[in-house]
């Protein structure tokens, strides 16, 4: 019995010891395809490369009027609260309203409650809808009021639909200058 533990080691490490060696030479023994291939100097004629950076040119004047036309944040406020304002799921029992009443007037706030109060959404089985905000144009700044209109990608959910409704629309905001802050005072669907 001894004996053929014997026999079946050593079979298996000449085995082992063939294998290494035909991995060994497999390894070294294979060419580069990049090897027989000419090898070309592209680089003749050319500056040497240097640690300068270009300065980009200037901001065209339009860009730089559209730009000054929104005051830091009102851009992003009012697409950020457009997009919430349109979102909304009937399970989440109008969390997306409640958040918005903290960026809201005191009037906004007030519709924003009548309207939970009054609403039908999700009586008839589970309702969602997300807004994407797609542009917003600037309608009219002063310094203590703002209208924007937001244009919005809206993707209506129900329970019978595996993939949602798209739909388009905008939503104007108004917005009042409240302290150093902005707040939306109005939204009107259009």
């Amino acid at each position: 019995m001894e004996r053929k533990k014997k026999i079946i080691l050593m079979v298996a490490v000449i085995v082992l010891i063939i294998v290494i060696l035909f991995l060994i030479f497999r390894l070294f023994n294979k060419k580069s395809p990049v090897a027989d291939l000419p090898v070309v100097n592209n680089n003749q004629n050319q500056a040497p490369m240097t640690d300068t950076i270009k300065t980009l040119p200037a901001p065209s004047l339009d860009r730089v009027k559209n730009e000054e036309d929104y005051p830091l944040g009102l851009e992003s406020l009012a697409s950020s609260y457009a997009e919430r304002f349109g979102s909304y799921s009937s399970d989440a029992k109008f969390k997306n309203l409640q958040d918005l009443k903290i960026l809201s007037s005191s009037k906004m706030i007030a519709y924003i409650n009548d309207f939970i109060s009054t609403s039908n959404i999700g009586q008839d089985g589970y309702e969602a809808q997300e807004a994407k905000a797609l542009n917003n144009k600037l309608i009219l700044l002063t310094d203590n009021q703002a209208v924007i209109l937001v244009s919005l990608q809206l993707s209506k959910y129900s329970d019978d639909q595996i993939e949602p409704t798209i739909d388009y629309s905008k939503v104007e905001l108004t917005l009042i200058k409240s302290g150093n802050d902005w707040q939306v005072d109005e939204a009107k669907w259009q």
